[in-house]
Protein backbone atom coordinates (compact mmCIF):
# COMPACT_ATOMS: atom_id res chain seq x y z
CA UNK A 1 0.00 0.00 0.00
CA UNK A 2 1.77 2.88 -0.89
CA UNK A 3 -0.21 6.87 -1.47
CA UNK A 4 -0.13 7.70 -5.07
CA UNK A 5 2.58 10.28 -5.50
CA UNK A 6 1.05 13.69 -5.15
CA UNK A 7 -1.74 12.24 -3.78
CA UNK A 8 -1.29 14.04 -0.20
CA UNK A 9 -4.86 13.22 1.00
CA UNK A 10 -3.63 9.22 1.11
CA UNK A 11 -0.96 9.60 3.51
CA UNK A 12 -2.92 9.57 6.60
CA UNK A 13 -5.07 6.63 5.35
CA UNK A 14 -1.73 4.75 4.78
CA UNK A 15 -0.12 5.90 8.09
CA UNK A 16 -3.59 4.79 10.13
CA UNK A 17 -3.11 1.70 8.49
CA UNK A 18 0.32 0.77 9.62
CA UNK A 19 -0.46 2.48 13.10
CA UNK A 20 -3.51 -0.35 13.18
CA UNK A 21 -1.49 -2.70 12.01
CA UNK A 22 0.83 -2.69 14.29
CA UNK A 23 -0.95 -3.16 17.22
CA UNK A 24 -3.41 -6.78 15.80
CA UNK A 25 -2.42 -10.31 15.87
CA UNK A 26 -5.45 -11.73 14.79
CA UNK A 27 -5.02 -14.64 11.82
CA UNK A 28 -8.62 -13.06 10.39
CA UNK A 29 -6.64 -9.87 9.54
CA UNK A 30 -3.57 -8.47 7.55
CA UNK A 31 0.04 -8.44 9.24
CA UNK A 32 2.19 -5.69 8.45
CA UNK A 33 5.12 -7.31 7.19
CA UNK A 34 7.14 -4.12 6.05
CA UNK A 35 6.72 -0.46 6.42
CA UNK A 36 8.81 2.80 5.99
CA UNK A 37 9.09 5.76 3.92
CA UNK A 38 10.94 6.86 1.15
CA UNK A 39 11.14 9.74 -1.80
CA UNK A 40 7.49 9.08 -2.89
CA UNK A 41 5.96 8.82 1.08
CA UNK A 42 4.82 6.04 3.51
CA UNK A 43 4.70 2.69 2.45
CA UNK A 44 3.44 -0.34 3.76
CA UNK A 45 3.62 -4.20 2.67
CA UNK A 46 1.05 -6.32 4.48
CA UNK A 47 -0.01 -9.87 4.18
CA UNK A 48 -2.42 -11.33 1.66
CA UNK A 49 -5.43 -13.38 1.14
CA UNK A 50 -7.06 -15.65 -1.38
CA UNK A 51 -10.62 -14.92 -1.92
CA UNK A 52 -13.39 -12.41 -2.75
CA UNK A 53 -16.55 -10.92 -1.65
CA UNK A 54 -18.45 -11.88 1.34
CA UNK A 55 -21.40 -13.49 -1.18
CA UNK A 56 -24.85 -11.69 -1.01
CA UNK A 57 -27.16 -14.67 -0.70
CA UNK A 58 -26.33 -16.88 2.84
CA UNK A 59 -30.04 -17.31 3.88
CA UNK A 60 -30.46 -21.05 4.94
CA UNK A 61 -26.79 -21.47 4.84
CA UNK A 62 -24.11 -23.34 7.50
CA UNK A 63 -21.99 -20.35 6.62
CA UNK A 64 -24.19 -18.11 7.38
CA UNK A 65 -23.63 -18.41 11.29
CA UNK A 66 -20.18 -19.31 10.51
CA UNK A 67 -19.87 -16.19 8.78
CA UNK A 68 -21.49 -13.80 11.57
CA UNK A 69 -19.88 -15.24 14.28
CA UNK A 70 -15.83 -14.72 12.45
CA UNK A 71 -17.12 -11.00 11.58
CA UNK A 72 -17.84 -10.22 15.24
CA UNK A 73 -14.93 -11.90 16.42
CA UNK A 74 -12.76 -9.75 14.35
CA UNK A 75 -14.58 -6.47 15.24
CA UNK A 76 -14.32 -7.49 18.76
CA UNK A 77 -10.53 -8.49 18.91
CA UNK A 78 -10.05 -4.67 16.53
CA UNK A 79 -12.14 -3.03 19.41
CA UNK A 80 -10.30 -4.99 22.06
CA UNK A 81 -6.65 -3.75 20.40
CA UNK A 82 -3.91 -1.12 21.36
CA UNK A 83 -4.65 0.69 24.23
CA UNK A 84 -8.44 1.34 24.52
CA UNK A 85 -9.66 -0.01 21.32
CA UNK A 86 -9.31 0.50 17.65
CA UNK A 87 -12.46 1.45 15.31
CA UNK A 88 -12.39 0.42 12.33
CA UNK A 89 -13.90 3.54 10.65
CA UNK A 90 -15.74 1.48 6.99
CA UNK A 91 -16.84 -1.47 8.43
CA UNK A 92 -18.58 -2.15 4.91
CA UNK A 93 -19.26 -5.13 3.03
CA UNK A 94 -16.54 -4.32 0.54
CA UNK A 95 -13.55 -4.89 3.63
CA UNK A 96 -15.10 -8.11 4.51
CA UNK A 97 -13.60 -10.77 2.37
CA UNK A 98 -14.04 -14.26 1.93
CA UNK A 99 -11.72 -16.58 1.73
CA UNK A 100 -11.07 -19.97 -0.53
CA UNK A 101 -10.98 -21.70 2.72
CA UNK A 102 -14.59 -20.71 3.91
CA UNK A 103 -13.55 -18.70 6.58
CA UNK A 104 -13.80 -14.65 6.20
CA UNK A 105 -11.53 -11.67 7.02
CA UNK A 106 -11.31 -7.76 7.49
CA UNK A 107 -9.18 -5.34 5.63
CA UNK A 108 -8.70 -1.68 4.66
CA UNK A 109 -7.79 0.24 8.29
CA UNK A 110 -6.89 3.48 6.55
CA UNK A 111 -10.11 4.90 8.41
CA UNK A 112 -9.64 3.50 11.70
Amino acid sequence: MRALPGAQHAIGPVERERRVLEQLSHPGMPKLLLAGDDAAGPYLVESMFQGGALPLTLHGSPARERFAAELLSLLDALHSAGDGGIVHGDPSRANFIALASGHCTMIDFGSS
